[in-house]
């Protein structure tokens, strides 16, 4: 795992500023640094050294060095790739996946990302031809910022490395309103102008100053198949295991994310069976027993036969906050990243790679707003007679059933999943955020990819459109976030490409079924553990949100959101956020609507003042 920066242009200062921005990012790959200069082009990368420790050096280069490249992530069937090039006469004399990347594209072109099973983000120089080639990897695992400006392309694997070139920090008000939506802000936009993210499963070309960028893979092109339940249970574990046996690949310490859930649970029992010697498995939880899941780890751990280490957390949330606040470089809500982040740190005590179990419920049917969408339109004639006139959801003390009423006046099934997915709707932000903010309505890519997406079939287009938007833009921002802040790499079985696109094939029955999602993965994990385990609710990565709100942060969140910095900003209706405040001090649970408004504060503070 790395970090990679360059810029194209003619300016002298190239190798200084790259040097600046490697520098910045350089908690990606502590281990070393290399860099490429030459005459239109400079490209710099830090290493966290874990395939061919000794001989890995990049930037790597084609046998006469006409084409060089740097790259962040794994490349899992790089034997097989070596392979491929010795076939056509390709002396391959190296061990390990960076430096096959300049042979491909010699070999293959801008199609040589096709051959590639990992995840990665990848900067490839055609000396001869000054031309620029970036991409990145199917599902977004990993992250790659450019700007195009004034004859000056710069592009790093963070924005903070991106900055370092040059780049102006100018804020994209109007992508705001996106954040404050969704908890972010999904590629190919940013917070900041002029500043864009390469789209998953892309291939970016810059020759003179012209950009092009052209899709490779798309999960619309899986089509559903016919198979009995047995045959794809033994497929779906099939194509599992090995997914998990490619990525046990390592010369550095490596271990497992378990959190005793269906998925950390079947990817952690697959990483032990095909391990030579007893897995270090690693979990974390809080004091409060409502968001402490490690007595599921632990029972699962000693039935798989791990070496697990399990914390319970008693953190100090206004010091996670402002270690968070320096990471943050884009604006960002979703408070699973502090145990995140947490159980980043713990692992890196004792590992350098682990495997987690991201990913299931996206390809498998997992979320509960599957399940919800499905039912709120099977029982449309009931909504069209609008039962929450009767029933006011904030009167609901079930949870699940509240956030049913919420949304059963919602008329269509993309308005009702929109609303799952919605953190401040259109109401919120008036009430919140002063109207000047935002200049214009920007075109809405929920609907537009929404609307784009061929398939008709409700759960298809409900895992589909996580995997274009929910899935890159939050939770993979998180985890490389994280992780990398604690020089920790972190590998996803679940996000192999052909288990994502064997999981979508499947029929919807094999997914949600008598009102259990995963209902594949529930049979693959029973073989692994007690069913008792994996038959409870699910609880998901979460943190006592409500009540730092009240307790330990109440002073610094009163602090950053009515002070005059916050005032003077002029973005916020301050009087509604103190009223909003005292209602939720009062014990009306309203974090989910304070903490993305914090959060952008906490962001501008950090990255804008």
């Amino acid at each position: 795992m790395c970090g990679i920066s360059g810029i194209v242009s003619p300016i002298s200062k190239k190798h200084q500023l790259v040097t600046q921005s490697i520098e910045e990012i350089a908690h990606r790959g502590p281990d070393e640094q290399g860099f490429y200069l030459g005459e239109n082009c400079t490209l710099g990368m830090c290493r966290l050294a874990i395939l061919d420790v000794a001989h890995g050096q990049q930037p790597s280069f084609n046998t006469n060095k006409s084409i060089v490249s740097v790259f962040n992530g794994e490349i899992y069937n790089f034997r097989e790739l070596q392979q491929l090039l010795r076939m056509q006469g390709v002396n391959v004399d190296f061990f390990g996946d960076s430096a096959l990347i300049p042979y491909l594209y010699e070999a293959y072109g801008s199609d040589f990302p096709q051959l590639l099973q990992g995840m990665f983000a990848i900067a490839v120089y055609d000396v001869e031809r000054d031309k620029l080639v970036l991409v990145r990897d199917r599902l977004g695992k990993k992250p790659l910022w450019y700007s195009p400006n004034k004859g000056i392309f710069a592009f790093s694997s963070e924005l903070k490395g991106l900055f370092k070139l040059g780049i102006r920090k100018e804020i994209e008000t109007n992508n705001l309103e996106e954040y404050l939506h969704f908890g972010y802000i999904n590629s190919p936009r940013s917070a900041y102008r002029n500043v864009f993210q390469v789209p998953p499963a892309s291939i970016m070309i810059l020759r003179d100053n012209q950009i092009s960028i052209s899709e490779y893979w798309s999960t619309s092109d899986s089509k559903e198949i016919s198979i009995s339940f047995p045959e794809a249970v033994e497929e779906t574990e099939r194509l599992l295991r090995q997914a998990v046996k490619s990525r046990l690949v390592s010369e550095r310490p490596i271990g497992a994310f378990l959190s005793g859930g269906i998925d950390s649970t079947i990817v952690t029992a697959l990483m032990q069976e095909e391990s030579e010697s007893r897995v270090h498995s690693f979990s974390i939880g809080f004091s409060d027993p409502k968001f402490d899941e490690t007595r599921f780890s632990r029972q699962i751990a000693e039935v798989i036969g791990t070496i697990h280490h399990e914390k319970v957390i008693q953190p100090q949330p206004e010091l996670i906050l402002n270690e968070l606040g320096k990471m943050l470089d884009q604006p960002f809500a979703d408070s699973s990243i502090i145990p995140t982040y947490l159980l980043s740190k713990f692992a890196k005590e004792k590992l350098v790679v682990a495997l987690s179990g991201d990913g299931g419920d996206e390809a498998f049917g997992g979320y509960e707003r599957y399940r919800a969408g499905l039912l709120l339109n099977t029982i449309n004639p009931i909504l069209a007679l609008n039962p929450s006139r009767f029933f006011p959801a904030n009167r609901i003390e079930n949870q699940r059933i509240r956030k049913l009423l919420k949304h059963s006046d919602k008329k269509t099934p993309k308005e009702r999943y929109r609303g799952f997915q919605t953190l401040l709707d259109n109401r919120d932000i008036s009430y919140l955020l002063n109207p000047e903010l935002f200049e214009h309505s920007v075109s809405d890519y929920f609907d537009l990819i929404w609307n784009s997406l061929p398939t008709e079939k409700l759960l298809r287009k409900m895992q589909e459109m996580d995997f274009k938007t929910y899935l890159p833009g939050d939770l993979m921002y998180k985890v490389d976030i994280s992780s990398m802040a604690n020089s920790l790499e972190v590998r996803s079985p679940f996000l192999d490409f052909r288990v994502v696109e064997f999981g979508l094939s499947l029929p919807n029955r094999f997914k949600v079924r008598n009102r259990e999602s995963k209902f594949i993965l529930r049979e693959i994990a029973k073989k692994h553990a007690p069913a008792k385990f994996m038959n409870r609710p699910k609880m998901g990565f979460a943190i006592p949100r409500g009540r730092w709100l009240r307790e330990e942060l109440r002073t610094m969140v009163w602090d950053v959101l009515l002070d005059d910095t916050s005032r003077n900003r002029g973005w916020y209706q301050q009087e509604n956020l103190r009223r909003l405040l005292i209602r939720h001090q009062s014990g009306i649970q309203l974090d989910s609507t304070i903490w993305p408004i914090f959060m952008l504060e906490l962001w501008a503070r950090n990255w804008i003042d």
